[in-house]
């Protein structure tokens, strides 16, 4: 039995001003954004002022809202499963207000074209594999 590869995609909408700093220096941004995810709880006023200077917020019902529509999708919590059969991509998607979450079975999945029509801001991060990159330079033909 083969077993698939899961990546973890954290996508997160940067703030137009942190945006034009960081678009170079993509490094810095990925080290600011995965320190929040190893924030300890007493230092959880600390890593909420480092989100909310860096990111805004996700307007969950406009995305749900064209999740809905594109797949034709019943939400589930704002959480989607999107199969792929001819790109044998599997992906589940959960929205939240601060940041999107994509599991996936591919390591570049087409999934993530949906949010760059979204936003083009979207810095996404991949804390396991050490991962991360803008959307606008992610983008691959649709499906």
């Amino acid at each position: 039995m083969v077993c698939e590869m899961m990546r973890t995609y954290h996508l997160f909408v940067i703030r137009k001003e942190y945006y034009d700093l960081y678009n170079d220096n993509s490094a810095l941004l990925y080290k600011a954004l995965s320190s929040l995810f190893k924030v300890k709880l007493n230092n959880y006023s600390f890593g909420l002022s480092i989100y909310k200077q860096l990111c805004e917020p996700i307007e969950i019902s406009y995305l749900s809202d064209y999740l809905n529509y594109r797949f034709r999708l019943k939400k589930n919590r704002h959480k989607y499963l999107v199969v792929n059969d001819a790109r044998k991509e599997t992906s589940l998607i959960f929205l939240k207000p601060s940041h999107i979450t994509v599991y996936t079975n591919v390591n570049f999945p087409h999934v993530l074209n949906l949010f760059y029509l979204y936003q083009r801001r979207i810095f996404v991060v991949d804390i396991e594999n050490q991962d991360y990159f803008w959307i606008k330079d992610y983008k691959k033909p649709m499906f």
